[in-house]
């Protein structure tokens, strides 16, 4: 599911390492056909920090909600509305912004997968592919991954990647690592210290949103990470319904978790999914 997002993040990472993007970039320099929409004014870093002003409910209780329309583009829901465009590349110029870009917080998962097609086009290579020559094999991965594609072969960023658990760990292991499997560079130094430096808009931002609550007060997110103490290198990424890689810097453990919760997203287990991978880094650390 979302830690997908933080695998595109990390291929995404190497595109801004080899000059091919910046996160200051517009959107509309890679896609200029979008100019005149609401992606107008929007940067790469807007995508990367959830702070574009794009109007996306996703409440998942909500089945009107732009979530759940979403899915039936991608072909995770039977098509209901039949006046939806086969092809996502069609459904981004029909979103409208609630608000200016560069503001508070505000978690949409539409930013990931905009973020995946300015990726494609600053590159002219496909996500599938970015991912397998940047990320997956660099880090020596023992299995294929899969992602989801719409009807066009468009991939799913947001959180389309399914995966061996072994597999996900490995990625976990690269992040604890600092970026690198052994002497091998998999994602760059300069963009895992980016998303652990904190900025002082990002903090910003993120304290104004309804995301702070029941996080420290050092927690935020970066480059589509969850970081929840900068200074002891303690972040992750995470899934709706509980999946998680979890690095927790002082005690140098990496656990991978698959879940599926009996509801989409719940803040108390999310909480308390923290402090257990917590106690158990701590506890075998003792050991």
């Amino acid at each position: 599911m979302s830690v997908s997002k933080s695998v595109t993040s990390s291929a995404c990472g190497s595109l801004v390492a080899d000059g091919v993007l910046s996160p200051a970039d517009l959107v509309t320099r890679h896609i200029p056909e979008l100019a005149g929409t609401a992606w107008d004014g929007c940067t790469v870093r807007h995508l990367l920090d959830m702070r574009a002003g794009t109007k996306f409910n996703e409440d998942y209780d909500d089945p009107t909600a732009e979530v759940r329309v979403y899915e039936q583009i991608y072909l995770w829901t039977p098509k209901v509305d039949l006046t939806l465009p086969t092809d996502i590349t069609a459904y981004f110029p029909m979103l409208q912004n609630q608000s200016e870009h560069g503001g508070v917080f505000d978690y949409r998962s539409v930013l990931t997968d905009m973020l995946a097609w300015v990726m494609e086009r600053a590159s002219g290579i496909r996500l599938p592919e970015l991912i397998s020559r940047y990320v997956w094999q660099p880090m020596g991965a023992e299995f294929d991954a899969e992602i989801t594609v719409d009807g066009h072969g468009n991939a799913m960023a947001d959180g389309g990647v399914c995966t061996t658990l072994r597999d996900l760990a490995r990625f976990g292991q690269v992040l604890l690592n600092g970026g690198r499997r052994g002497t091998t560079t998999v994602i760059p130094p300069a963009w895992l210290k980016d998303t652990l430096t904190p900025d002082a808009d990002s903090r910003t931002a993120f304290e104004a949103s309804e995301d702070q609550k029941g996080l420290p007060q050092t927690a935020y997110y970066r480059n589509q990470f969850w970081v929840i103490d900068p200074k002891a290198r303690i972040f992750q990424c995470s899934g709706i319904n509980g999946q998680t890689v979890f690095v927790h810097g002082p005690t140098k453990t990496v656990i991978a978790k698959f879940s599926t919760w009996p509801v989409a997203w719940d803040a108390p287990y999310a909480g308390m999914t923290r402090l257990g991978l917590t106690s158990l880094a701590e506890q075998l650390a003792a050991v």
